[in-house]
């Protein structure tokens, strides 16, 4: 589920009454709110994501952060993921869920994308490596795997000096790793369903 604005009551109302069948992720790969609105001019700006999430842990209900899609050179350095890690650890988020932003070469935005000397244009060089199944379907192209085990290495010592657990999305991730970006499984158990939100 996408959601732009505040989380609403009745939606908080609906979670708590299943409790462990609910479980919400809420999307954050930057406190830069201009460097948010760059990317993601029609989501939720980051003091609604944060708020988000202290709503979510006031009453109890389990979440964690997700921090995708990290964006080489503009979102993955260790200044922007320390402040990011750092307002997530004083909400008392203490688990995560990062990967890369991929491409798909049918889908262009703008060339002239840029936010001081990076651009997406010298960014999108760093795409060469291809994924052919991506959680079964299509091609997408990911930067190469060193650079991004590299990343993801520094990022999880940057996470646990906040106490933050980092799992990686083994969908887009498969030459890296074996994790579960899904926070529950999905299928029914027995009668109950279980739900899994994503709030961006």
């Amino acid at each position: 589920m996408a959601c732009d604005i505040a989380i609403p009551e009745r939606f908080v109302t609906l979670f708590r009454r299943h409790p462990g069948n609910v479980y919400v992720q809420v999307g954050i790969t930057t406190v830069d709110d201009d460097v948010r609105r760059l990317m993601e001019p029609r989501a939720a700006p980051v003091k609604q994501r944060l708020e988000n999430l202290e709503l979510l842990m006031s009453r109890g209900i389990p979440c964690e952060a997700r921090m995708d899609p990290m964006i080489p050179g503009l979102t993955d350095n260790d200044v922007s993921l320390d402040a990011l890690l750092y307002e997530l650890s004083r909400r008392g988020i203490r688990r995560a869920v990062a990967s890369y932003m991929f491409l798909r070469w049918g889908i262009r935005p703008p060339s002239d994308l840029a936010w001081g000397k990076w651009s997406f244009r010298e960014m999108r060089r760093l795409y060469t490596h291809k994924v052919t199944d991506y959680c079964g379907r299509g091609r997408i192209w990911f930067p190469p795997t060193d650079y991004r085990r590299s990343k993801y290495v520094d990022l999880r010592v940057l996470a646990a000096g906040h106490g933050v657990r980092i799992k990686l999305c083994g969908c887009k991730n498969k030459d890296i790793t074996t994790d579960c970006c899904h926070p529950l499984p999905l299928p029914h158990d027995g009668h109950k369903a279980r739900f899994a939100f994503r709030l961006v």
